[in-house]
């Protein structure tokens, strides 16, 4: 749904006097027609014979279409890029019978793909993404920043997870927990499993039965099920020595999912899938209800190019143009995200306004101390530790560590911006190069590296991450360590 506004209202005040010109072009001034011929009146007046009535009638149209292009007519359409009501979770399992090959390779990686296909078709949407195994562990707050998205989905393997098992409950608690910390009213949950037990669909139904509507499931495996192949070659086995048979209970979480008024959609049903991504009673999925207006009033333009063209000199509207231009055809905030979207970083940090997101182009385009000046126009949490992140890029230990401190004082609980500063400390010891940001960039081979260091092994930052969030969650998860 979209809806016509106006940019600059108070431009239709200038049609008060265009409405004068107008009554004064239908009822003319009588002294001169009622005194004089018209036939002697060329004579007497010959520059206002020059102008013709119908010529001069004919000022109004461009008059009118100039004060409204002034005005900026602008609609408002669903699905702006800034937003900060509305996010949408991913709890993803990362257990081991994720390996399960009855949807080969493995569910896992059909369950990426599936995510991948989701986040192209909600471009604009803040995500927010939550790995969950024997415990629950926040990979990444809502962002919009989709490529980081992409590489922690590559990232996440069972191998990584600090605890075994399957506890989609604490996963929920945990993206429970991170919309009500980012003030979202509207926002909602994905859980992306394999199964539930009943006494875990039991013990959702009493977690979200203040909350009807927040959690969606959507169901990877079959209920056949499959074997777990491992990494050595080797099967998943319980402890009688047999191979496990990863089974999906489908039934139980469709009534789960009923049952707690979200909705239910299969990993291999393109168009439940595709549901997921539509207007739901407790707000819309597939992105941020609030607008963002696109000016129109540059389409006005053209006719006017036009009408001052059948004028003979056509210097008025020439110059009406030139008012209107700087005005015109803004870079709007969707476009900006394309150019991003598409690898045009430098193009994209030149049209976008927020400090932050101008600050994210120029830092995947290898501008680090340009991307800190901008993300020093963001005096947030977020705005001081990306500054970290670029500085200590561009080799500023230094100013990384001070940002560092910045982001600290505002939030003390920053897990990040503690464990980056005390890596910059050791690296000033060590005379060593910093590390990138966490989950941020990766050569063509998968593999993080340190500005001008070696390769650290796959997940290796990834892993630090999650281990620091267990030394401090509580535990209540008894079940099968698959």
């Amino acid at each position: 749904m979209s809806e016509l506004t106006l940019l600059r209202p108070l431009w239709l005040l200038a049609l008060l006097p265009l409405a004068w010109l107008c009554w004064r072009q239908l009822h003319p001034p009588r002294r001169t027609q009622a005194l004089i011929r018209p036939s002697l009146l060329a004579y007497l007046a010959p520059a206002q014979a020059a102008i013709p009535a119908r010529r001069r009638r004919g000022l109004l149209l461009p008059c009118l279409l100039a004060i409204v292009a002034l005005a900026g007519p602008a609609h408002r359409q669903a699905g702006a890029l800034y937003h900060a009501g509305q996010s949408w979770i991913w709890l993803l399992d990362v257990s081991h019978s994720m390996l399960a090959d009855d949807l080969p390779p493995t569910r896992l990686t059909q369950a990426r793909a599936g995510l991948l296909n989701l986040m192209e078709r909600a471009p604009a949407q803040a995500i927010g993404l939550i790995a969950f195994a024997g415990g629950a562990y926040l990979v990444s707050p809502a962002t919009r920043d989709h490529d980081s998205l992409r590489y922690l989905l590559r990232e996440l393997e069972p191998e990584l997870m600090p605890r075994p098992g399957s506890d989609p409950v604490a996963a929920v608690r945990l993206g429970l927990a991170t919309l009500a910390r980012s003030g979202s009213t509207d926002g909602r949950l994905l859980l992306i499993s394999d199964g539930l037990s009943p006494e875990q669909a039991h013990q959702l139904r009493g977690l979200l039965a203040e909350q009807p509507g927040r959690l969606d499931i959507l169901a990877v495996g079959s209920q056949q099920g499959g074997p777990v192949p491992l990494g050595n070659g080797s099967l998943l086995k319980d402890e009688q020595g047999r191979p496990v048979m990863a089974h999906t209970d489908l039934p139980l979480l469709a009534a789960t999912a009923n049952e707690i008024g979200g909705r239910f959609a299969r990993l291999t049903d393109s168009a439940a899938l595709a549901r997921l991504l539509l207007p739901a009673d407790a707000g819309q999925i597939a992105g941020p209800s609030a607008s963002q207006p696109q000016d129109l009033g540059y389409w006005l333009l053209l006719p006017l190019l036009g009408l001052a063209l059948t004028f003979r000199r056509g210097l008025l509207w020439m110059s009406t143009l030139l008012l209107l231009l700087p005005q015109a055809a803004p870079v709007s905030a969707e476009s900006a995200l394309a150019l991003y979207e598409a690898g045009r970083y430098e193009e994209a940090a030149a049209h976008f306004t927020d400090p932050l997101w101008r600050g994210n182009a120029l830092f995947r385009a290898g501008h680090y101390l340009e991307a800190a000046q901008s993300y020093a126009d963001s005096a947030t949490v977020r705005g001081h530790y990306n500054r970290g992140n670029a500085l200590a890029f561009a080799g500023d230990l230094d100013g990384a560590l001070a940002a560092y401190q910045a982001a600290l004082a505002l939030d003390p609980q920053h897990a990040d911006a503690w464990h980056n500063s005390g890596l910059i400390r050791q690296w000033q010891r060590q005379q060593a190069p910093p590390p990138p940001e966490t989950g941020q960039v990766a050569d063509a081979a998968g593999m993080t590296r340190r500005p001008g260091g070696q390769p650290l092994p796959r997940g290796s930052l990834l892993r630090q991450r999650l281990q620091r969030q267990e030394a401090n969650a509580p535990h209540s998860y008894r079940g099968p360590p698959w």
